[in-house]
């Protein structure tokens, strides 16, 4: 049989459909395919960041207590330490910090009006490299938990104002932040072994004068595993101003943070893990952050 021009041009267009409709659908299904590749590739992604933070949170923070006091710096045991690693094509950058150096806010809201607790957190972060404005959002303590202190502070983000985690952490930098002077968490007692000058005089500078705080600083650097009890000997504080000091530093950190920035080469996950032991006044919390 011979096709005849009209009906040769039919078949042609016919053939054209068809092509054009088979072209359509590889191209829907490779995109559905690509879709489905992107996803599978997010949820390995997403998988490696957990499993992997978990692992880190649980490793770091069960050990956070030993791993600083293996190590030091120039102005006595290390406040905070820096890591980082790769794991499943994840880069992990970790900094543990004792939470027991810093300057609790909930203890400083206690001592304090709001107006002299502003200036008082705006002072303490003068040697920051980045001074972060005060923004105060407290909120009621929550019932069904033993603490000595009311609770109206328990993130930075009521505190501090900012847009990016990155403004409270740098993990490169040797400069301070923010949240290595203020924390929310703990019982609030601060490490008079580990804190910096400005924190006890901060947090016990009514209670302690100048003088005091250099003498309890030059007993520590002769003798790093001295007790309370010894240094309030050693200063010779009566009753009154002991029991005070008491109520307001302590000789071991009960609170350690634990910082996880990860990035996989095209985002970057910020988390912040907090753990406070429990002690006859205080129950054991956790915290997490994430961004």
């Amino acid at each position: 049989m011979v096709i005849g021009p009209k009906k040769s041009g039919f078949v042609l267009l016919v053939v054209l459909v068809v092509l054009a409709i088979a072209a359509t659908v590889l191209a829907a299904t490779a995109r559905r395919c690509g879709s489905r590749a992107m996803a599978a590739g997010e949820m390995a992604r997403e998988i490696q960041l957990r499993w992997g933070t978990i692992s880190l949170k649980n490793l770091c923070l069960n050990s956070a207590g030993s791993l600083l006091n293996s190590t030091t710096a120039d102005d006595g045991p290390a406040r905070r330490i820096g890591k980082s690693l790769d794991l499943g094509g994840v880069r992990f950058q970790l900094v543990i910090a004792d939470e027991g150096a810093k300057a609790n806010v909930n203890l400083l809201a206690a001592q304090k009006t709001i107006g002299d607790l502003e200036p008082a957190l705006m002072d303490l972060q003068a040697d920051c490299r980045r001074v972060l404005p005060v923004v105060l959002r407290p909120v009621a303590p929550a019932g069904g938990r033993i603490s000595a202190l009311p609770m109206r502070y328990i993130s930075l983000s009521q505190v501090l104002g900012f847009k990016h985690p990155a403004e409270l952490i740098d993990p490169q930098s040797q400069e301070p932040s923010a949240s290595d002077r203020l924390t929310c968490w703990g019982n609030g007692l601060v490490n008079f072994k580990t804190a910096p000058r400005q924190i006890l005089r901060a947090v016990a500078g009514e209670v302690l004068s100048e003088g005091y705080i250099e003498k309890l600083r030059k007993l520590v650097a002769q003798k790093p595993t001295c007790s309370l009890a010894e240094a309030i000997k050693h200063l010779e504080l009566n009753d009154d101003r002991a029991k005070k000091v008491r109520d307001l530093l302590t000789d071991r950190s009960s609170c350690f943070s634990l910082w996880v920035i990860a990035d996989d080469g095209s985002r970057t996950w910020h988390r912040l893990y907090v753990r406070s032991s429990a002690d006859t006044r205080n129950d054991r919390e956790d915290w997490t952050f994430q961004w």
